[in-house]
């Protein structure tokens, strides 16, 4: 879940800016040649990334329901357990809750 964090506060717009904090990075890389070490974030961990690609995929302008999650899954044939869900809900917790912080 670390890793997931990390990446939701480099996508975060900070207050009074347009573009995200990973949008920022990238641009001070491109001017400068340096990569930030913001930037050089860890791997997520192996056989969970698919995880965070579902999420991605799932993620709205709201919190998620388990309708909505359950929707997605038939929408696009995937079947997911419920260890599954509850790894996507968590993440959505944290997404919001790290878009909501100060």
């Amino acid at each position: 879940m670390d890793w997931a964090c990390c990446q939701f506060q480099l996508d975060k717009i900070p207050k009074g800016c347009k573009e995200s904090l990973r949008q920022q990075l990238t641009q001070v890389q491109r001017t400068t040649g340096i990569t930030p070490s913001e930037l050089k974030t860890e791997q997520p961990p192996e056989g969970l990334d698919y995880l965070f690609h579902y999420y991605r995929e799932i993620r709205g302008t709201e919190p998620l329901t388990f309708i909505e999650i359950q929707n997605w899954s038939q929408l696009t044939r995937r079947n997911v357990s419920a260890w599954e869900v509850s790894v996507i809900r968590a993440l959505d917790i944290n997404f919001w809750a790290i878009q909501n912080a100060d």
